[in-house]
C-alpha cells in the first residue's frame, strides 16, 4: 500500500506544481498586457504627461498611490482595455500598408544597380547566340 501512498501523493505533488505554473504563465501574460495598455493607452499617458509636468513645475497634483490607482481603474475597465487593443491593431495595419506602399515605391523608383541591364543581358544574348 506505501507504494501505491507514493504514487497519488507524487501525482498530487505535480498537479499543485502544473496548476502553479498555470497561475504564474496567466499571471505574467496579465502584466505584459498592462504594460502594453500603458504605453499605448492615451488617458494613462495624458495622466503621466499631467503628473510629469505638474511635478516639474514645482506643484505635484496627486501622491503616487493615487495615480496608481487612477492607473488601475483604467487597466481595469474592459471596454478601455478593448479599446486600446483595437487601437494598437489598427496602428499596426497603417504601419504595414505604409512599408508596402515604401517597398512598392522604392521598387517603382529604382535609379542605381540596374543601370546596365539591357548591356548585360544583350552581352549575354550575343553570347548564346555565338555558341
Amino acid at each position: 500500500m506505501s507504494f501505491l501512498e507514493s504514487i497519488g501523493s507524487l501525482a498530487l505533488f505535480l498537479l499543485f506544481g502544473f496548476l502553479i505554473l498555470i497561475f504564474l504563465e496567466k499571471k505574467s501574460k496579465k502584466e505584459k498586457e498592462d504594460q502594453l495598455i500603458k504605453d499605448n493607452n492615451r488617458k494613462i499617458q495624458r495622466l503621466l504627461f499631467t503628473v510629469n509636468k505638474s511635478a516639474i513645475e514645482g506643484n505635484p497634483r496627486n501622491t503616487p498611490d493615487e495615480i496608481q490607482r487612477k492607473i488601475k481603474e483604467i487597466l481595469d475597465n474592459p471596454s478601455e482595455r478593448d479599446n486600446t487593443f483595437q487601437e494598437i491593431e489598427r496602428s499596426e495595419l497603417r504601419h504595414e500598408e505604409r512599408m508596402r506602399e515604401h517597398d512598392q515605391m522604392m521598387k517603382e523608383n529604382r535609379k542605381f544597380a540596374y543601370k546596365y541591364d539591357e548591356l548585360i543581358f544583350k552581352i549575354y544574348l550575343t553570347i548564346r547566340k555565338r555558341s
